[in-house]
């Protein structure tokens, strides 16, 4: 691992991270593979934008297997600022795919408004579980919404690695093996 400082807060990365960017760069079309590693850098930089804004900073940020984790931040927000946070992310790249379109870059354009809509699924490694979490346990006693909360991250994390390995089967592309196993890994 490398680490060092960032600004108010302190950069890992693994050689898992390494590891995996190599293993995209080279499974998934060239363009594609190159464009979703920038895209889920604009990704993350939403979530660090939004966060600044409001004055509260992780204090690492870790380029690891499965991609980039925002960690504890020094002050904690509320339930609406935590949303805002949390849709960040994909805001930033909706931002970017209008912006794309305007230009022309269609295939870009898609590829970065479908990153965003990956991230809100309701699966427990994505911003869309982070949103479903914070909402859900808003509404239910916590017992019980911790147990609805993993049968329902397993339904949803199910189904989707079932899609990404059918994707798998029908297209031979590896890179929907490798995400079909990575949710399958986090549970939902």
């Amino acid at each position: 691992m490398i680490s060092f400082p960032f600004f108010h807060s302190r950069i890992e990365l693994y050689f898992s991270f390494l590891l995996e960017l190599t293993f995209l760069y080279f499974v998934c079309d060239e363009f594609y593979g190159v464009w979703s590693i920038l895209l889920s850098l604009l990704h993350e930089t939403g979530h660090l934008v939004i966060l600044a804004l409001f004055q509260s900073f992780p204090k690492r940020i870790r380029f690891s297997f499965g991609g980039i984790r925002i960690g504890k931040r020094e002050k904690t927000l509320t339930d609406g600022k935590e949303a805002l946070v949390l849709l960040g992310g994909s805001f930033s790249n909706f931002l970017f795919a209008v912006a794309a379109y305007g230009v022309g870059a269609r295939s870009l354009s898609l590829l970065s408004a479908l990153l965003g809509l990956f991230n809100l699924l309701p699966v427990r490694a994505l911003d869309g579980g982070g949103l479903f979490t914070l909402f859900f346990f808003r509404s239910l006693e916590v017992s019980k919404a911790f147990r609805l909360e993993r049968l329902f991250f397993f339904l949803t994390g199910f189904l989707l690695a079932a899609g990404m390995l059918f994707l798998f089967f029908l297209t031979k592309n590896p890179a929907f093996l490798f995400f079909s196993v990575y949710l399958a890994l986090q549970g939902g």
